[in-house]
């Protein structure tokens, strides 16, 4: 069976997805909209077959559709995803969950008592560095975790890629790179590790309403100690990052998202495989997940349970 996927948001993140959703042989990208006209002429020229839509709200009803795939900006993510279970369709949502702890509480808990099908997308779930870390702890091959980090760092803020939603993106309402890169690697050490407990926080922010441009902090996943920063300017290179869980005898760290390094004795020993192909591998089961979600069976995609936890993590940060 192919499902088929409607998507409320057609910026940078919907049109990577559509992009993917066109390779995949169980997934159809059939509806989208945007309240941005340059939006969806942009996208109409890319992807030809998709359908327009005159609201969020009336594709969401779409009889036709097996699916909601949600990539606006994250204030708008709570209202979307409810118009979605009005309509008794499953949500994939980007992350963040919300911008507001309540708001996101109320979602999870409808997901909850009406047990809904629905996921988040912290794309390293399926990464396989975040894989070679699960099975490195559950195997015991190094002994216990007992230290971690968290460090990125940004030539500037948004990157270049994400610059046509600086508007959003540059501002502390919703925007930073806490939310938007950060919560990657909270998500990934709360999976393994265990929930997080901030025991510090100190953000850096510029004068006016603009995003974060440095972070220290100090936070318990589990029983494990991890030291987080980051940077905004700090570096001539677009976005680098490093998230290592050290063991009684190794290590494991994540480089630049998707490659991934093991330290036996003192030894770093880099990647087998290149990024691309990490990455492309990370894409795939990503999807073969959504895909497993709409069909009822088992998958690995986060739920919005745990989305709620990284988000409530988040926003402890950027409180200081």
């Amino acid at each position: 069976m192919v499902y088929r996927i409607g998507v409320i948001g057609l910026g940078i993140m919907g049109n990577r997805m559509l992009d993917r959703l066109a390779q995949h042989p169980d997934l159809e990208a059939a509806a989208g909209w945007d309240p941005s006209a340059d939006a969806r002429e942009r996208t109409k020229k890319a992807h030809p077959t998709l359908a327009p839509d005159a609201s969020a709200e009336a594709l969401c009803r779409r009889a036709d559709l097996d699916c909601i795939y949600i990539a606006s900006p994250p204030a708008s993510h709570i209202a979307h995803a409810f118009a979605a279970f009005d309509a008794g369709k499953p949500v994939f949502v980007e992350k963040p969950l919300a911008t507001d702890l309540k708001e996101a509480e109320a979602i999870v808990a409808r997901a909850t008592r009406e047990k809904r099908a629905a996921a988040i997308n912290f794309s390293l779930a399926h990464a396989p560095g975040l894989i070679v870390l699960e099975d490195t702890i559950r195997s015991g091959r190094f002994g216990k975790p007992v230290a971690a980090s968290v460090e990125v760092e940004f030539a500037a803020w948004p990157r270049p890629w994400q610059m046509g939603a600086a508007p959003w993106l540059s501002r502390r309402a919703e925007g930073g790179f806490t939310r938007e890169v950060i919560s990657h690697f909270v998500f990934a050490l709360q999976r393994t590790l265990g929930s997080p407990e901030i025991v510090e926080t100190r953000p850096t922010y510029p004068a006016g309403d603009g995003a974060e441009t440095a972070l220290d902090a100090r936070v318990i996943f589990g029983n494990v100690h991890a030291a987080i920063s980051g940077r905004v300017g700090s570096t001539t290179v677009a976005d680098r990052n490093v998230t290592t869980v050290e063991f009684e005898q190794g290590g494991v760290r994540l480089v630049d998202w998707m490659s991934v390094e093991i330290r036996e004795g003192d030894k770093w020993r880099p990647p087998g495989d290149g990024a691309e192909e990490l990455r492309r591998r990370a894409q795939v089961g990503q999807l073969d997940a959504l895909a497993a979600m709409l069909a009822g069976r088992a998958h690995r995609l986060p739920t919005l349970a745990e989305g709620l936890t990284v988000q409530r993590c988040v926003e402890g940060l950027l409180k200081g």
